[in-house]
């Protein structure tokens, strides 16, 4: 399957899709998401969707991943500004710093 980010992408961050695409690709996120017990369907246009049709069954994996490794979630703040810090001996974003209201 080839992602087209014009016809594929809803959504306002366009420029920042081919980077983050490159280091994780569509067969990356089919194993991630089988690797966890959820199920997929391809449509008859090729995009690939939950088979449950429930978005709220990714977000209760990513929620449960993040609290597993300890990453904070804070809700209801304003985010301001968020930059990667890059690695020297690759091109690999090593860190986030994300700025917010509070």
């Amino acid at each position: 399957m080839h992602i087209e980010f014009d016809r594929d992408y809803v959504g306002q961050n366009l420029k920042s899709l081919p980077g983050v695409f490159h280091n994780f690709g569509n067969q990356d996120m089919l194993d991630f998401l089988h690797s966890h017990g959820i199920q997929t369907v391809v449509e008859d246009n090729g995009r690939v969707i939950l088979k449950s049709g429930k978005s709220k069954e990714l977000l209760d994996l990513l929620m449960k991943l993040a609290t597993e490794n300890g990453v904070e979630t804070i809700n209801s703040v304003h985010i301001q500004s968020v930059n990667g810090t890059r690695e020297t001996d690759n091109d690999a974003i090593s860190m986030f710093k994300i700025i917010t209201n509070q």
